[in-house]
């Protein structure tokens, strides 16, 4: 099963959903069972697209779902339209400069990594900014000295 996230018509993500997760989500559909009740969460922020939202204004948000069985495809898709604010203060324009960033982006999509430098140096910097929504997000990755969460051991 793949998942495929466009924005604005550009293919933005795709998911191949490895063994293990694979595993949780097949299988077969319980009569009056809706698939609703299937989940799984991403985190829409960078790809090697880009950022998802580089531009405020409104955005249109589609994913699609895709599979097949027994040699037949199937998909679902579902769409949202959200809206990315403007920055409305000195704080939102210095987080911005720092975050919206392609290591910082690769930081996220990754789950955190001490290995990017530069990403973890911008953190670091908009840290300063401790209460702002964007700083909260990344100080709870791991792999900077402002972590909330311990870094995964190796």
């Amino acid at each position: 099963m793949d998942a495929i996230l466009f924005i604005g018509g550009i293919v933005l993500l795709v998911l191949f959903w490895r063994t293990n997760v694979r595993r949780k989500f097949e299988r077969a559909l319980e009569p009056g069972e809706k698939l609703e009740q299937r989940k799984q969460r991403t985190r829409l922020f960078w790809s090697s697209n880009g950022f998802a939202f580089e531009t405020p204004g409104k955005h249109h948000v589609e994913m699609r779902v895709l599979w097949s069985h027994d040699g037949f495809p199937y998909g679902v898709k579902a769409t949202l339209d959200v809206w990315v604010d403007y920055p409305v203060s000195e704080a939102d324009n210095e987080v911005a400069a720092l975050l919206m960033h392609e290591q910082v982006g690769m930081f996220v999509a990754l789950g955190g990594g001490s290995h990017l430098t530069d990403a973890v140096t911008r953190i670091e910097a908009a840290a300063k900014h401790g209460k702002h929504p964007a700083c909260q997000c990344v100080t709870s990755l791991p792999g900077h000295k402002y972590s909330v969460k311990p870094p995964k051991a190796a």
